[in-house]
Protein backbone atom coordinates (compact mmCIF):
# COMPACT_ATOMS: atom_id res chain seq x y z
CA UNK A 1 0.00 0.00 0.00
CA UNK A 2 2.81 2.46 0.87
CA UNK A 3 4.60 1.93 -2.45
CA UNK A 4 1.32 2.36 -4.30
CA UNK A 5 0.75 5.58 -2.35
CA UNK A 6 4.14 6.98 -3.42
CA UNK A 7 3.55 6.00 -7.04
CA UNK A 8 0.18 7.77 -7.13
CA UNK A 9 1.41 10.98 -5.47
CA UNK A 10 2.41 13.86 -7.70
CA UNK A 11 3.21 17.54 -7.22
CA UNK A 12 1.04 19.83 -9.33
CA UNK A 13 2.42 23.10 -10.78
CA UNK A 14 1.29 25.28 -7.86
CA UNK A 15 3.44 23.16 -5.52
CA UNK A 16 0.61 21.20 -3.92
CA UNK A 17 0.31 17.43 -3.73
CA UNK A 18 -2.32 15.45 -5.57
CA UNK A 19 -3.33 11.89 -4.66
CA UNK A 20 -5.88 9.42 -5.95
CA UNK A 21 -8.20 7.68 -3.55
CA UNK A 22 -6.09 4.63 -2.69
CA UNK A 23 -9.13 2.58 -1.70
CA UNK A 24 -11.17 3.39 -4.80
CA UNK A 25 -8.95 1.85 -7.48
CA UNK A 26 -9.32 3.18 -11.00
CA UNK A 27 -13.01 4.02 -10.94
CA UNK A 28 -13.91 6.71 -13.44
CA UNK A 29 -16.94 8.03 -11.56
CA UNK A 30 -17.18 8.40 -7.82
CA UNK A 31 -20.67 9.05 -6.55
CA UNK A 32 -21.61 12.68 -6.00
CA UNK A 33 -22.52 13.04 -2.32
CA UNK A 34 -23.03 16.81 -2.22
CA UNK A 35 -26.62 16.56 -0.98
CA UNK A 36 -25.64 14.23 1.88
CA UNK A 37 -22.72 16.46 2.87
CA UNK A 38 -24.87 19.60 2.65
CA UNK A 39 -27.47 18.10 5.02
CA UNK A 40 -24.69 17.25 7.46
CA UNK A 41 -23.46 20.84 7.23
CA UNK A 42 -26.97 22.13 7.99
CA UNK A 43 -27.25 19.85 11.05
CA UNK A 44 -23.91 21.12 12.34
CA UNK A 45 -25.12 24.70 11.82
CA UNK A 46 -28.30 24.01 13.82
CA UNK A 47 -26.37 22.38 16.65
CA UNK A 48 -23.51 24.85 16.46
CA UNK A 49 -25.07 27.80 18.21
CA UNK A 50 -22.61 29.87 20.14
CA UNK A 51 -18.89 29.69 20.66
CA UNK A 52 -18.21 26.20 19.25
CA UNK A 53 -19.60 27.13 15.83
CA UNK A 54 -17.62 30.39 15.87
CA UNK A 55 -14.47 28.41 16.70
CA UNK A 56 -15.10 26.10 13.74
CA UNK A 57 -15.55 29.10 11.45
CA UNK A 58 -12.20 30.49 12.64
CA UNK A 59 -10.43 27.17 12.04
CA UNK A 60 -11.80 26.73 8.54
CA UNK A 61 -11.20 30.41 7.76
CA UNK A 62 -7.58 29.98 8.85
CA UNK A 63 -7.23 26.88 6.70
CA UNK A 64 -8.64 28.85 3.77
CA UNK A 65 -6.07 31.60 4.32
CA UNK A 66 -3.29 28.97 4.34
CA UNK A 67 -4.74 27.30 1.21
CA UNK A 68 -5.30 24.04 3.10
CA UNK A 69 -8.95 24.11 1.99
CA UNK A 70 -10.47 26.04 -0.87
CA UNK A 71 -13.80 26.79 -2.48
CA UNK A 72 -14.56 24.73 -5.57
CA UNK A 73 -15.36 26.97 -8.56
CA UNK A 74 -18.99 26.67 -9.66
CA UNK A 75 -17.99 25.52 -13.17
CA UNK A 76 -16.22 22.49 -11.72
CA UNK A 77 -19.33 21.50 -9.78
CA UNK A 78 -21.36 20.83 -12.93
CA UNK A 79 -19.99 17.29 -13.33
CA UNK A 80 -20.27 16.55 -9.63
CA UNK A 81 -17.64 15.93 -7.04
CA UNK A 82 -17.17 13.71 -4.02
CA UNK A 83 -17.11 15.64 -0.74
CA UNK A 84 -15.45 14.39 2.40
CA UNK A 85 -17.96 15.00 5.18
CA UNK A 86 -16.50 16.78 8.16
CA UNK A 87 -16.33 14.69 11.33
CA UNK A 88 -17.01 16.89 14.33
CA UNK A 89 -14.16 16.75 16.83
CA UNK A 90 -14.20 18.97 19.88
CA UNK A 91 -11.41 19.13 22.41
CA UNK A 92 -12.58 21.51 25.11
CA UNK A 93 -9.24 21.79 26.94
CA UNK A 94 -7.16 23.06 24.02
Amino acid sequence: MASNYKEKMKVIPVGRYELEYPWKGNFVNILNNKEFTWHRHERINKLGCGKIFEDYQKVFGGWGNMNVVELVPELKLINGYHYFPHKTMIKMDS
